[in-house]
């Protein structure tokens, strides 16, 4: 495709008689509309009145609740109806019906002010204004406000909220109006009707959402006949027909070509416009922001531009700038809110004063044109980050976690709010506060991870989300660069990567953690935001919501405006079936229109925005396969195809979108599919090729398929099939790396004419294969015949060839009857081989039988390797190396007869002399060559363990940061290269770590360079480090050693905060090491015989607590340089040198595990083997091997699931090993 680089009609009567449908919960209206006047009727049920803390609550069934602060807060209901084509209002008019008076005296309950959720300060409720509770005079005044008028997609639309209740503050009285008729008058406009004009759409998408907006939907009837009419734009090629735009700039251009044929591909026909050519050809606006929205104004009224994507970093010149919106809540003015609304709300000016406050009321626009996404990168990497999870998310989802979903909530404020109770009207659905709004579906698994159970830490939530939670709803204290009770420097730790578990959506309703302008609330510019992080990492999120300023809510209640939006934007999914990001958050938005100007509903309509893919579908249920059905042969010139869209294996699928395209895009056409699942598509090809056919729809795998252009006369050969013959191979039917293998390749005459003397022609250009005999005849080929080569290809591939390597091979087919053409891709099996672990005995007599490596000895070691590739590795050699003196290697060669996909082999065995001059504790580095015959060479590197096991945390060793029952706000522990902070003159936090050689140390966070002692602190709580657990049992003495920097006597309350360390043998109790509140602000070094604290077992662990509990004081902590020296008197159960092996399980390690442990056997000979895994009932959890196995070393892993693959609990199971010489069983511990 080539992608754009930058490079009056009459008006028509408005007289409809308007037919209700269907009931609606908030107002049942009829009437019928006119020229010059809209008639509506609203009806309205009764009020019901609930006695609440001294004053009555006043509710009505549909009608939403407002008061501002200290006013009665009283039901309102929203009117939003259509105006007719080019008309203004000049008067609108509520003509209530008999007033109902309630009998009694009320004192309605006052109003109360919302807060940012970042406020901190005292909390008082709002009184009762006494000038309005001590009148006499009606409350409120009108019976409506006055209206909004906007207009969607050319759609002019009035919206405005009645007051069907009213209050007389001084007598208590109270009455409600059971119906009222609105009538609306207008009168033409020229400027009205060319604002219509200049943006009409009539597609079924555009009415179908103009039907949910309004009151009125079939009086758009009368919009019918209007042609678009826009005379502003720079001549843009109409026949480029672009739905998605793309504006971003020459750093991030060249590698936009995936994302542009994913989204083309997907019906979306995309187009990358660049910010320069951009600004060099709309340059009339007052700044780069308004040119580009020029721009997008121009593309939407050319091409009916459905989508934008704003590709670069806000704040470099790189990246498209945001457009600050000015909005005030509560008395908080913010002139600066980012919003990617202004890009995509494309009526007036935003400004219309040129003051410079954007945004302002009467200068908005409300209704969106287009959705509106942006990716904040700001390197290759991250773009590249972006890329990948946009397009795996949709096109190859995690199947069985699209229907994961997580609540979380956090304490709010210590009354106490509770942000699970917000979070549960969005899980189960509410009708609260006089609005409806639909929850999660049953199809959906939706957890919750809320303070009001249990306070939480970020690492646990980091565990669920890791583990595939496909949407995470969140409410809690948030900043520019923390949420979810992590900061930015916990991003890197997420491992989920769309393959081995879903990448996530979050939505939060969090202060300032999607700020892409990098604004903190003390107006400082620091770096990027959580959400910007989050988005561009190669883990974790492929899609986020997120506010660029404070959310809001209200204390001891979920009455909330961010509660508001975040509601409507899953009733819009759930309940109104809107699946696109950007249409799903638009709609939310469209929702509260009509009480924009309440509470700080403009402040939070303004700060949403959306990090990623506009157009994304989010996944709501485990997604069914499409089929489709079509003539696989197109002629040239042929002008219609019908494409049928089912569920395979079911029925028709309605609503289906269908696109056909060539690789070079001269032949494309969309269209989506009817209630029948037909679509008519519009090839008219101009020449042979390849057609492809993709069909995708909400909740279902795409569908990808070929059909080819023919010329309409004569034979046509296509490349049909192939299959593979390597019996002299692993006999898999696939080309593995080192074998000779022969490809069967298939010709098809989709011709209308038989073709004969055919011969084929295969080559390459991939160095990794040889093809040996690249020619072959075939025998003839009747119309609509197949046939295989008369002898296979024969074909080498290479031994060192990657696993996944895709190959690609050209076919030069040749007949009496003509020429053709055909290319095909096939991918290359190999093993990738990885380290597990190491086994290791050190028997007498040179040995000291502690099951440990010590200066001195000689050890017998055999290394486990796994293998994630794709075949089987097998006749290996390994070769063992180490670069240290220290080491002699007596038997350098081992070998392993496989490793099997998926599985484990043991290399054995290896006589490793460690001189007494080796240093203890310490790592060493081993290198393990591993080849075979077919040309397999890889080198493995494992670090062994010298003396006491040792952490100087340059490495990732397995510890845990946070732990269940962690609140601080601040401060959390993470490893990495200290940021020394001085306070005055004394020194908080180290600059640098223990180890002589090292960076690394674990440390309660890290600030920014130069940053202030107290930026990131320990605050508000408790922040844990847990070390990997450890298996003692056996041992006749243990002694830990380690290094720690804590500071505690600074600040405005120096000395009153703890430092702990504990210890646990079971997991459950722990026994304090060290409780202290003294500070010790330089490194300090502590040594602990374990054996005085608690007994050895298989599940000790220690783990380091720093707590703030006083505020104001300045609390810092690191630990650094670990080492654990474990002596074991008695070593049975440890695999000795080779001769004196036991037979049976010979270990399992790590054991604990999590999640996974490599269990080794040994036979003396080949016999029926079953190793099975049970839980504590006795239940076979999963059999791990059932059959014949060969004399000799084996090795399998046990990876925490069931025979089902679903993920086991945490607990005690067993190891059982039967041969008709051995029954044998080991207890694992699984700990999750």
């Amino acid at each position: 495709m080539s992608n754009h680089r930058g490079g009056s009609s009459p008006q028509p009567s408005f007289s409809r008689t308007f037919v209700i449908l269907a009931a609606l919960s908030l107002l049942v209206f009829s009437g019928t509309a006119n020229a010059g006047t809209i008639t509506r009727s609203y009806d309205f049920e009764a009020p019901i009145v609930q006695s609440m803390d001294g004053f009555h609550r006043i509710s009505m069934e549909g009608a939403q609740n407002f008061g501002a602060p200290g006013e009665p807060i009283l039901p309102m209901a929203g009117v939003q109806l259509l105006l007719p084509p080019g008309e203004v209002i000049t008067k609108i008019e509520v003509i209530p019906g008999a007033w109902v008076a309630l009998s009694g005296s009320y004192t309605i309950e006052p109003g109360q002010r919302q807060y940012p959720l970042a406020f901190t300060g005292p909390y008082q409720r709002d009184l009762p204004n006494n000038d309005i509770y001590s009148s006499s005079s009606s409350f409120p005044e009108r019976l409506h406000d006055a209206p909004y008028v906007g207009l969607y997609r050319g759609y002019r639309i009035a919206t405005f909220a009645i007051h069907p209740v009213k209050y007389i503050p001084a007598d208590g009285s109270l009455s409600y109006i059971p119906s009222c008729e609105v009538v609306i008058t207008t009168a033409p406009d020229a400027d009205a009707w060319a604002d219509t004009e200049r943006m009409i759409r009539h597609d079924p998408a555009t009415l179908a959402r103009l039907q949910s907006l309004v009151d009125n939907p079939l009086d758009a009837s009368a919009y019918e006949s209007i042609t678009r009419f826009f005379s502003g734009g720079r001549n843009l090629d109409p026949s480029l027909a672009y739905k998605y735009i793309i504006i971003t700039t020459e750093s991030w251009d060249e590698y936009l070509d995936p994302l542009v044929n994913f989204e083309t591909q997907r019906g979306h026909k995309a187009g990358v416009f660049l910010k320069s050519w951009i600004l060099g050809n709309y340059n009339t606006g007052v700044d780069d922001q308004d040119d580009i929205r020029d721009f997008i104004i121009d593309a939407y009224a050319t091409w009916d531009v459905d989508y934008v994507l704003l590709v670069g970093d806000a704040r470099e010149t790189a990246g498209i700038p945001h457009r600050g919106l000015y909005a005030v809540g509560y008395g908080t003015p913010d002139t600066d809110i980012p919003a990617d609304m202004y890009y995509s709300c494309l009526d007036g000016t935003w400004n219309n004063d040129g003051d410079g406050y954007w945004g302002e009321s009467g200068e908005d626009d409300l209704y969106p044109e287009l959705g509106i996404g942006r990716a904040c990168v700001d390197s290759q990497t991250e773009i590249e980050n972006f890329i990948t999870k946009v397009i795996r998310y949709q096109a190859e989802p995690v199947v069985a976690e699209c229907d994961e979903a997580l609540m979380v909530g956090e304490l709010l404020w210590d009354d106490p709010t509770w942000g699970g109770d917000y979070k549960d009207e969005i899980k189960n659905g509410a009708s609260t506060h006089g609005y409806t709004t639909v929850g999660f579906p049953p199809s959906i698994n939706v957890g919750t991870l809320y303070d009001k159970n249990g306070t939480w830490s970020s690492s646990q939530l980091i565990t669920l989300m890791e583990s595939g939670m496909n949407i995470v709803n969140h409410l809690g204290h948030c900043n520019v660069q923390y949420a979810l009770k992590m900061t930015n420097t916990d991003i890197p730790s997420f491992d989920n990567d769309g393959v081995n578990h879903s990448y996530n959506f979050v939505y939060s309703q969090g202060c300032y953690c999607g700020a892409f302008d990098n604004r903190d609330p003390d107006g400082y510019y620091i770096g990027d935001c959580y959400a910007e992080q989050f988005q561009t990492d190669d883990d974790g999120a492929a899609a986020i919501i997120m506010n660029s300023r404070y959310g809001w809510g209200q204390h001891s209640s979920t009455d909330g405006s961010s509660q508001y939006f975040d509601r409507q934007f899953f009733d819009a999914i759930f309940g109104e079936q809107i699946y696109p990001l950007a249409d799903a958050n638009d709609d939310s938005k469209m929702d509260n229109v009509w009480s924009i100007n309440y509470g700080a509903n403009r402040w939070c309509c303004y700060e949403l925005n959306v990090f990623g893919d506009p157009a994304m579908h989010l996944w709501t249920a485990e997604p069914g396969q499409l089929d489709a059905s079509y003539t696989p042969v197109v002629y040239i010139g042929q002008g219609d195809m019908d494409v049928t869209v089912t569920a395979l294996g079911g029925g028709a699928i309605s609503g289906a979108r269908v696109t056909i395209y060539t690789a070079d895009y001269s032949v494309y056409d969309t269209g989506v599919t009817n209630t029948f699942g037909t679509v008519t598509l519009h090839p008219n090809a101009e020449a042979p090729a390849d057609l492809y056919v993709k069909a995708t729809a909400h909740n279902r795998l795409d569908f990808n398929g070929t059909a080819s252009i023919i010329p309409p006369a004569g034979p046509y050969l296509v490349f049909a099939g192939n299959s593979i013959e390597d019996a002299g191979g692993d006999d898999d039917g696939a080309m593995d790396a080192g074998e000779t293998v022969g490809l069967n390749v298939l010709l098809e005459n989709v011709g209308i004419d038989p073709t004969t003397g055919v011969t084929a022609e295969l080559t390459s250009v991939d160095t990794n294969i040889q093809i040996l005999t690249p020619t072959q005849a075939y025998p003839d080929i009747p119309v609509g015949g197949s046939e295989m080569c008369n002898s296979p290809y024969l074909i080498t591939i290479a031994g060192n060839a990657e696993d996944g390597h895709i190959v690609p091979f050209a076919l030069a087919a040749t007949s009496n009857e003509g020429q053709w053409d055909a290319a095909f891709n096939l991918s290359i099996q190999a093993p990738v081989l990885c380290a597990s672990n190491y086994l290791l005995t050190d028997a007498a007599p040179n040995g000291n039988e502690d099951g440990g490596i010590d200066p001195g000895e000689t050890v017998a070691l055999m290394f486990s390797v796994l293998n994630t590739g794709h075949s089987a590795a097998a006749g290996l050699t390994g070769l063992l190396s180490c670069g240290s003196a220290d080491v002699v290697i007596h038997d350098a060669a081992g070998e392993c007869d496989e490793v099997p996909i998926n599985g484990a082999g043991l290399f054995d065995t290896y006589e490793v002399e460690f001189l007494g001059s080796c240093p203890s504790p310490g790592v060493l580095v081993f290198l393990l060559q591993i080849t075979n015959a077919y040309g397999l060479d890889t080198t493995i590197e494992f670090d062994l363990d010298v003396g006491p096991w040792f952490d100087d945390a340059e490495t990732d060793r397995g510890w845990t940061m946070g732990a269940a029952g962690d609140n601080a706000t601040s401060g959390y522990w993470t490893r990495v290269d200290p940021i020394g902070t001085v306070y005055e003159t004394s020194i908080v936090q180290p600059e640098d770590d223990h180890t002589p050689s090292g960076t690394m140390c674990f440390v309660t966070a890290n600030g920014s360079v130069g940053g202030a002692a107290g930026e990131a602190d320990v605050d508000g709580g408790i922040t844990t480090l847990l070390t990997p657990v450890f298996d003692l049992s056996g041992a006749t003495s243990a002694t830990l050693s380690y290094w720690r920097w804590y500071t505690n006597d600074l600040g405005n309350n120096p000395g009153e905060d703890y430092w702990t360390v504990d210890i646990t043998a079971d997991g459950d109790t722990w026994v304090h090491l060290e409780y202290t509140q003294e500070s010790a602000n330089t490194w300090t070094q502590f040594t602990f015989n374990l054996g005085d604290y608690v007994d050895f077992t298989s599940q000790t662990q220690i783990r380091f607590i720093a707590a703030d509990a006083s505020p104001g004081s300045l609390v810092e902590a690191a630990v650094d340089d670990f080492s654990l020296d474990i002596v074991r008197g008695d070593v049975s159960g440890a695999p000795a040198v080779a001769d004196h092996l036991e037979f049976g399980i010979v270990s399992c390690s790590p054991n604990p595990f999590n999640p996974q442990t490599s269990i080794a056997f040994r036979l003396e000979q080949k016999s029926p083997v079953r190793l099975s895994i049970f839980d504590v009932s006795g239940r076979r959890v999963r059999s791990l091997v059932h059959g014949p196995v060969a004399a000799g070393n084996h090795m399998v892993v046990f990876d925490g699931t069931d025979s089902r693959g679903h993920a086991v609990s945490s607990g005690i199971y067993f190891l059982k090993l039967e041969t008709p010489n051995i029954v044998q069983v080991k207890r694992l511990t699984l700990i999750r």
